[in-house]
């Protein structure tokens, strides 16, 4: 590289700065060095060869001069023992992120309230992370979020674009994909519906067919509405050419894609203009390096190199009317308002603290006179006892949980107390955070709840499914969620076959199965040939050969279960027992309950498989079950009732399709605990119990008896958990 600047006669800026440092000119005066905290060696030894007079000037008490050096630094072992003036009152602890900023804005209403104007408050963002949710809050009160650095051109929304475009070119996974039809300039692409349809299309389609890579036309084209839709962004990701050019060359392809996804003319928008200008500004300069230094590149890796040369760009934060000052954490000390709400006040933000650099270990950059973890924890002593002393209020803020629900503490700095101390403040974390309840954010509004009330009347000719017992008995407000509401959670996070798409695939391949072999009889090892046979059928068909690889781990794992299936079934067989029929529908008005109230509430399901035995004449129900752990069908029922009424319920439909007396009732386990494998009969003792539990849970669900959520365990969904704990908030119980 140097060899290369020189024989171009092209400077190296940093050999420039470095040398102007080592060697500075002789310049006389005087140099004033104004409330800093630390300066790195390069700097102090620039410092020490200039001829200059120097003065630090320190804002702090004459009898704390020790706890700083010549250069107005925080000494590191001074400060490492310090008591800091942080008292229990200037900490506030929320639950969550957003229930922090809906205690800023809280705090932001109690100091306007008391005649303070937004310029005279400044909020601390030590945390970068929690700015969205900051000034998403904000913005429901009307309050604009300045941040610091202004506008990044890297979050222009072309550049945005432009990034996500070059991940989805490199790489055509689902996850890339759908990043970039969500992006606003996508729907130009998007033909036929609108964007929201079509990325719940895709999430369906990978929920599916859980491809590695989405190439066009699509594998298993299942949906032809989304092939359609995709049509013209495929086109455009195949006519960009794969070859490598001179990176100056690709300015005008970059200009070809613009002019196709963006929605107004080039330009219209100042703070675009900015952005595209800058790139621009990137790819001219770039024609003025020598021939020899231009680099032949795709146009992805040039428009990389374009996209990073933007990281430290930006402009110049808008002047908005009703705003107030976002400043980081280094730079508040500087900032003159009376009033400071700091935000980010946990472990982990700070101190900040770098210990898993594998070139750069803390006690090695110690050692080297770099900043360290000792010389941060000294420097934001000296800061929080700056800001404390002359700022009208502080508060310091933390959320207790970071937004993947990780437990995180205060910052270590909160402990720097008197001994005495220390227990009320260990005890303070111990107790429940503070949750924002409605009136304290706008943002914790529960309007949207009220659709969500178990209040409705039911159906006068309410349907029920056999497993909609066993969810009404686990929770009744999830069972009218899931059940009547039909709420479900959305992902588009597709990792590997979750429990009901796997159960879903056994069922397929079980059903194939019983198609197959009819009322025959077959052998253990004719059993397996053809169970195999059967689910490489269905993987293919499923997935194809560019799935997730975990998606054909979970097929040998499948395989290994039905491999010890095959044994228990080949007893079955060799027992007489023959395969009657299977997934026998019980559509509405077979089988009936009759309540107290004259009503009726038909129950309906689907019979997995129904064996039947010449030998005894006699019949039996099964029902699949393929969780990891075996299920025990005794478990169904307690001393005090019925857990789950399925089998039951299926013993009464069987008696209404005309099957006689002679019915047994079973689980067929097909689990990943091999020695609970195979059949669990249940005996038939209690089953007019169950009908009459049955009636009884039918006859509640008809007079709404709906609230409270009594699930002993977490819901499946965490979408179903917060609206649970929503309501039981707005209800005043506790969730």
């Amino acid at each position: 590289y140097l060899a290369l600047c020189t024989e171009t006669e092209t400077p190296d800026q940093l050999s420039v700065r470095l040398e102007g440092l080592k060697n500075p000119r002789s310049v006389r005066g005087g140099l004033y060095l104004i409330g800093l905290t630390d300066l790195n060696g390069l700097t102090r030894e620039a410092i020490r060869n200039t001829s200059l007079q120097v003065t630090a000037l320190i804002g702090a008490p004459d009898d704390k001069k020790e706890l700083f050096d010549d250069y107005g630094c925080v000494k590191i072992e001074g400060w490492s023992n310090q008591i800091l003036p942080l008292k229990m009152s200037h900490i506030n602890r929320a639950e969550k992120v957003s229930d922090e900023a809906g205690l800023i804005v809280k705090e932001i209403g109690c100091l306007a309230s008391n005649g303070e104007a937004l310029s005279d408050i400044t909020i601390g963002l030590i945390d970068s992370g929690d700015v969205p949710v900051l000034a998403e809050e904000l913005n429901r009160v009307e309050i604009t979020l300045r941040p610091p650095e202004g506008h990044k051109h890297k979050d222009a929304p072309t550049v945005t674009f432009l990034n996500l475009l070059c991940r989805c070119l490199e790489d055509t996974t689902v996850e890339n994909l759908g990043s970039l039809i969500r992006h606003p300039f996508a729907s130009r692409l998007i033909e036929g519906t609108e964007i929201n349809r079509v990325i719940e299309w895709l999430d369906n389609y990978q929920a599916k067919h859980f491809q590695n890579t989405i190439s066009f036309p699509l594998f298993a084209n299942s949906n032809q509405g989304l092939s359609q839709a995709l049509e013209k962004l495929f086109a455009l990701l195949s006519s960009v050419p794969k070859t490598k050019a001179p990176i100056t060359d690709w300015r005008w392809e970059v200009l070809r894609i613009l002019n196709a996804v963006h929605p107004a003319p080039l330009g219209s928008d100042t703070l675009e203009l900015e952005a595209i200008t800058a790139i621009a500004n990137f790819f001219n300069e770039a024609e003025e390096l020598p021939v020899n230094l231009i680099p032949q590149v795709s146009l992805t890796q040039g428009l990389r190199l374009a996209i990073k040369s933007l990281e430290n760009q930006g402009s110049s934060p808008e002047e908005f009317g009703d705003c107030i000052e976002g400043i980081g954490w280094l730079e508040l000390f500087h900032d003159d308002a009376r009033n400071l709400l700091v935000t980010g006040f946990h472990e982990r933000a700070l101190p900040d603290a770098i210990n898993e650099d594998p070139l750069l270990p803390d006690d090695l950059r110690r050692r080297a006179g770099l900043q360290s973890n000792e010389s941060r924890y000294a420097r934001d002593a000296f800061l929080i006892t700056a800001l404390i002393h002359s700022r009208s209020h502080v508060r310091f803020s933390y959320a207790a949980l970071d937004e993947d629900g990780v437990e995180r503490g205060p910052s270590r700095l909160f402990f720097a107390c008197e001994d005495s101390e220390l227990t009320n403040r260990v005890d303070s974390i111990l107790k429940p955070a503070t949750v924002a309840r409605r009136g304290d954010s706008v943002s914790h509004s529960t309007d949207w709840l009220e659709n969500l009330k178990p209040g409705n009347a039911a159906s006068e000719e309410l349907v029920l499914r056999v497993t909609d017992f066993k969810a009404y008995l686990d929770c009744p407000y999830q069972y009218y969620l899931t059940r009547e509401k039909r709420l479900r959670g959305a992902t588009d996070n597709f990792q590997e076959l979750n429990s009901a798409s796997f159960g879903n695939l056994v069922h397929e391949i079980l059903e194939a199965f019983a198609k197959e072999v009819g009322e025959n009889f077959l052998d253990e090892q004719e059993i397996l040939s053809l169970i195999y046979k059967i689910t490489d059928e269905v993987w293919n068909s499923q997935f194809g050969d560019k799935a997730l690889p975990t998606v054909f781990i979970q097929k040998e794992v499948l395989k290994e279960r039905l491999k010890v299936w095959a044994g228990h079934q080949a007893e079955l067989f060799s027992q007489g027992w023959s395969i009657h029929s299977f997934e026998v529908p019980v559509g509405e008005g077979i089988f009936k309950l009759s309540l107290k109230s004259g009503q009726q509430v038909s129950v309906v399901g689907k019979i997995d498989r129904i064996d039947f035995n010449k030998n005894n004449n006699a019949y039996r129900i099964i029902d699949y079950k393929t969780s990891d752990s075996a299920r025990d069908a005794r478990s169904s029922r307690t001393r005090n009732g019925w857990k789950d009424l399925q089998l039951p319920l299926y013993y009464w439909m069987a008696k209404e399709l005309g099957l006689g007396e002679n019915i047994s009732v079973a689980y067929m386990n097909i689990s990943g605990e091999h020695t609970g494998s195979g059949l669990a009969e249940l005996g038939n003792e209690g089953f007019d119990d169950a009908l009459v539990q049955a009636k009884d849970i039918a006859e509640s669900i008809m007079a709404r008896d709906l609230w409270p959520p009594t699930a002993k365990m977490d819901p499946f969904d965490e979408s179903i958990k917060y609206i649970t704990n929503q309501l039981s908030l707005l209800a005043g119980e506790k969730s």
